[in-house]
């Protein structure tokens, strides 16, 4: 399944849940399957120090596309 597909998959779900309960369960169903940050990534320039969670983001390049990783203490925000 390409990139893409996953997303419109994602959409597609969460269009059919019927309230927002459900949407939000969802969201912490899809980040609790999120594979996790590489540790050695989990470094001060890749923190959101704004956020009251601790959330580390980074970015990098494949090719033309930006990929990001990320990962969250709290499963909301994951």
């Amino acid at each position: 399944m390409t990139d893409d597909e996953s997303i419109q998959e994602i959409i597609d779900t969460f269009d059919l849940l019927g309230d927002w309960e459900q949407r939000y369960q969802y969201l912490v169903e899809i980040g609790e399957r999120m594979p996790a940050m590489d540790p050695a990534d989990k470094t001060d320039s890749n923190r959101v120090m704004e956020c009251m969670s601790t959330v580390h983001v980074k970015a990098s390049r494949d090719g033309e596309v930006v990929r990001f990783t990320g990962d969250c203490d709290t499963a909301i925000i994951k």
